[in-house]
């Protein structure tokens, strides 16, 4: 049985699953992401049960359609919206911070836990931040933060280094760079690559 998620959700079989495919065709599959909305980084790979758990709630419950096949989810050719963009993070958080779908508690995988940490120490770090600004960012320490994002997404673990995008910074960095606001892999101050391959090249 399949789920076709949206303010009301229906249990329904693999043909009419098809049928509605075809109904509101084109469709994608559904990526975890982070960055903003003219330059968004993809992530590919076994995505995490919990977090497409998690991301399929988070879409019924706010009206979203999308078809889950699997561990696999699938929307609408250019629906990903604010909602996909302000989603994405949060799912990601709710990971790190300990919740699965409904109100189960989880352990997050140790290589979130250890990215997490590392984070943190960058913000208390930052000499920039007064301690109340720390506070405000150690609660939303996803947002922004495409290394999180991606390991509460993806099975990072479970995937050859080469397959992973990678955040290459300018050597030697523009003073605006600092490792708290290149989390969001900002062009300015580096590169994304896979592999020998570059993705998104950094500005000049």
């Amino acid at each position: 049985m399949k789920l076709w998620g949206g303010r009301r959700r229906l249990a329904i079989g693999l043909p009419v699953a098809l049928l509605l495919v075809l109904v509101y065709a084109p469709i994608e599959r559904y990526r975890p992401s982070c960055g903003g909305r003219i330059i968004r980084y993809y992530f590919d790979g076994p995505m995490r049960e919990v977090f497409v758990d998690n991301m399929a709630e988070a879409m019924a419950r706010h009206g979203f359609p999308y078809v889950r096949l699997g561990n696999e989810l699938f929307i609408r050719l250019f629906d990903p919206d604010d909602f996909i963009i302000n989603t994405d993070w949060r799912v990601a958080q709710s990971i790190g911070f300990g919740y699965g779908p409904g109100t189960t508690r989880i352990s997050p995988p140790p290589v979130l836990t250890a990215l997490m940490g590392k984070a943190k120490q960058i913000i208390e770090q930052d000499q920039s931040f007064s301690e109340k600004e720390k506070k405000l960012k150690t609660t939303v320490l996803f947002d922004g933060d495409c290394e999180l994002i991606r390991a509460a997404a993806i099975r990072i673990e479970d995937m050859a280094p080469a397959d992973l995008l990678r955040y290459v910074p300018k050597s030697p960095l523009p003073p605006q760079c600092t490792p708290y606001n290149m989390q969001g892999w900002r062009r300015d101050c580096g590169a994304v690559v896979r592999g020998d391959t570059v993705i998104t090249p950094a500005s000049r």
